[in-house]
């Protein structure tokens, strides 16, 4: 649950956090959430943040891949689907319907 597997790619959450503490507005994200997806037949990664509004999602991605080379690389192949950002409210997070505790990764691909 703390991890996810786009394709030939591992991303766990931990990869998500160093990435968030390389920007400025980083330390104000209280949450996110990792939904897997399928678009165009490819897995695709979506990171839902809960930002503050005026975050440059687009650095975001700059520094999330150059800190993940092997995920930009299977981008390039064609293997996954581009990173996708979205800034969310809290409560648009999926969370346990039993114990109401944040899912950390959606997988979505087999629903």
């Amino acid at each position: 649950d703390e991890g996810a597997r786009v394709g030939p790619v591992t991303v766990n959450r931990d990869d998500v956090v160093a990435v968030l503490s390389r920007l400025p507005w980083g330390a104000r994200v209280p949450q996110f959430q990792m939904l897997i997806d399928r678009v165009g037949g490819k897995d695709r990664l979506c990171l839902r943040l809960v930002a503050p509004v005026g975050v440059d999602v687009q650095e975001l991605l700059t520094v999330f891949l150059s800190q993940r080379p092997m995920f930009r690389e299977s981008v390039e192949k064609n293997l996954i689907a581009p990173l996708a950002v979205e800034r969310v409210q809290e409560s648009a997070l999926a969370r346990n319907p039993r114990t109401g505790k944040l899912r950390l990764v959606v997988d979505q691909r087999f629903t």
